[in-house]
């Protein structure tokens, strides 16, 4: 009488296997399956890490999955067209990663596209508008290179990074430039701004001094920013004599003033801190005020 060998059938991923009490050759079809199936996974995503077989298999249902679509024999003939993989035995693994990039590649490619038309509708829309600005607001004498009084917030930025090269600092009321260029110095050059966000003045300071410098340094400086504003004008209207004691922490002595219908230019012998230097202030007429001159 013969004995029956008790089997248990098995089902791993499609394929059935007889597991027998006398299992030893069954173990090792099954651990050269999963073995087989951990190198593809390993493989396909780069993780080394000795991953649960349960989340193998899971990978391994899907990836079957898809090879069955309708789309994957394509995709396939596509992968090789593209990359000359003659191998027999491609890992859809591979065609897979190579679909993904593409598409990445694709939609990064768009997204360039799409930022690159974004800027250039921007730009245009800037030229149009600071081109409208620069129509309503003639340049002066009294402005610097290119940007006139009056134009908006926008347009100045627009203007200065287009004619300077200088790093500006944006505060809420005005424009902050620490080494703006004039004649043979760089000296610290505030642009501002008013209610409705339209430039209406700039200033320019000069380094500070203590009061014995003020005959030696401070008043030659005055003197030189003086001498670049007449080249673009025209020699001072007004000339004032200021001693020591008409210059006040809360009054600034006029030193020298240039006038017209629409702007007002003074330069003046400042105080601060116990430490004298020269300011020079540029308004549109328009938004001069009765206190022009007065500086804590």
């Amino acid at each position: 009488m013969s004995v029956r060998k008790c089997v248990f059938p098995l089902i791993f991923l499609g394929t059935t296997v007889l597991w027998g009490v006398d299992e030893s050759q069954d173990e090792q079809y099954i651990r050269k399956l999963e073995n087989k199936y951990r190198t593809e996974y390993n493989k396909c995503t780069g993780d080394n890490r000795d991953v649960n077989l349960s989340i193998i298999l899971m990978w391994k249902k899907q990836m079957n999955h898809w090879i069955k679509s309708v789309e994957y024999p394509v995709l396939r003939n596509a992968y090789r067209d593209s990359t000359g993989d003659t191998t027999t035995n491609i890992l859809p693994c591979m065609v897979y990663h190579w679909r993904r990039a593409l598409e990445k590649q694709r939609k990064e490619k768009e997204a360039v596209r799409v930022r690159d038309s974004i800027r250039r509708e921007n730009e245009i829309a800037e030229s149009l508008m600071v081109a409208r600005e620069l129509k309503h607001n003639p340049l002066s004498p009294y402005d610097i290179t290119g940007i006139p009084f009056g134009i908006n917030r926008n347009a100045f930025i627009h203007l200065f990074k287009k004619y300077y090269s200088n790093e500006i600092v944006d505060a809420p009321d005005c424009i902050l430039v620490n080494d703006f260029t004039w004649g043979k110095k760089q000296l610290p050059t505030t642009f501002y701004f008013d209610n409705n966000n339209n430039y209406h003045r700039y200033e320019i300071e000069t380094m500070h001094f203590p009061a014995d410098s003020l005959d030696t340094v401070v008043r030659r400086d005055a003197l030189y920013i003086a001498d670049l504003m007449a080249e673009k004008l025209a020699p001072p209207q007004t000339v004032y004599r200021v001693g020591l004691f008409d210059i006040k922490k809360d009054h600034s002595a006029p030193y020298r003033e240039w006038s017209d219908s629409t702007h007002r230019m003074v330069i003046y012998l400042a105080t601060q801190m116990y430490l004298y230097n020269a300011k020079t202030v540029v308004e549109y007429a328009g938004n001069v005020p009765d206190t022009l001159g007065q500086h804590e």
